[in-house]
């Protein structure tokens, strides 16, 4: 087993790593919200989480997206992989 740390400047949240532009993205009037403090819920009226961002925003934009905040972390994969 491997474990590879989210580069500090994250605050252990990964979705830091994408553009504002990014995750800034509305979808049907909703705000995407990955910054969920504990025992807070989404709105599911006015926001939406981490798996609708993955499955709505990135996988329909990732031409698109600026990808290069995690090249840290495909390095760290890429070592991985290569052992």
């Amino acid at each position: 087993m491997f474990v590879i740390k989210v580069p500090k400047d994250t605050n252990g949240v990964i979705e830091d790593l994408f553009p504002e532009k990014v995750l800034k993205t509305s979808l049907k009037g909703k705000e995407f919200l990955y910054k969920v403090k504990k025992n807070k819920k989404l709105n599911l009226e006015t926001q939406y989480g981490k798996s609708v961002f993955a499955s709505k925003v990135v996988k329909q934009q990732w031409k698109q997206i600026d990808f290069s905040k995690f090249e840290s972390l495909f390095d760290a994969i890429s070592k991985i992989i290569s052992k």
